[in-house]
């Protein structure tokens, strides 16, 4: 009995934490909580030994001289119920930003959801084991 507590505990809905492939493994995000929300950032990517991957697609001109690497891509999250909503999640392949809800599936598994309008798709985005993380050490870096 007290192991399922437990159990349940440490995979609570709200509790987001930690680092996530992305779907199909591109990238890791780190999400951490910042008072009363959570932030997602970008801390590695598929290819960043061969190519520097900038925000291209982002509609402001700024944003696409920057690189991927420490992007948030989640931000501005409240917690309502059993899962964090009224969020956004930012799609840098696509350069769109979408209405958002996460929140723990189990223990390895978090439920992404980014809707337009009334259509809604949910991700299942997986927790990278704590040998795996793959955090690129370097600073973000910008172009001209």
């Amino acid at each position: 009995m007290l192991l399922a507590a437990a159990a349940f505990l440490l995979a609570s809905p709200l509790d987001v934490t930690g680092v996530w492939y992305t779907d199909g493994e591109e990238s890791q995000v780190e999400i951490t909580e910042t008072g009363d929300s959570v932030v997602g950032r970008i801390i590695w990517y598929t290819g960043h030994e061969e190519q520097v991957v900038f925000d291209t697609n982002n509609p402001d001109e700024d944003a696409q001289k920057q690189e991927i690497l420490g992007l948030a891509i989640i931000e501005g999250f409240e917690r309502g119920g059993d899962k964090w909503r009224k969020g956004e999640i930012y799609d840098p392949t696509e350069g769109k930003t979408y209405r958002s809800a996460i929140y723990r599936i189990d223990e390895t598994t978090l439920g992404v959801q980014g809707c337009v309008g009334f259509i809604c798709r949910t991700l299942e985005w997986q927790m990278v084991p704590e040998g795996d993380v793959m955090r690129i050490d370097r600073e973000p870096k910008t172009r001209d």
